[in-house]
């Protein structure tokens, strides 16, 4: 399923998917800002990072992760290589990297 929504190009009918699915990446967006705003609020985001910075950064990483590991055959433990990218993006994020 990931494989579609992600790969696929949303011609015709699947217009409404596309917009469907805009909408949740915005809220699922909303939701990483509000967790990092208020990890900064607790000083637990590094003051380099915005909340916002921060949420696109993670979306990215965690979308690459995905897309590169479908496209492109599988060809690395995404459970090890993913934990260890998004375990060392948090680091930054701490400030720690």
């Amino acid at each position: 399923i990931y494989t579609i929504l992600t790969l696929c190009e949303y011609r015709d009918d699947l217009g409404q998917v596309l917009q469907r699915k805009i909408e949740a990446m915005d809220r699922v967006h909303a939701q990483f800002v509000s967790a990092f705003a208020e990890a900064a609020r607790r000083g637990a985001l590094a003051p380099c990072w915005t909340p916002e910075a921060a949420a696109a950064t993670f979306h990215w990483l965690f979308q690459g992760i995905i897309v590169d590991w479908l496209k492109y055959g599988r060809r690395f433990d995404l459970v090890r290589r993913g934990t260890a990218a998004i375990g060392a993006q948090f680091r930054a994020y701490r400030g720690a990297a």
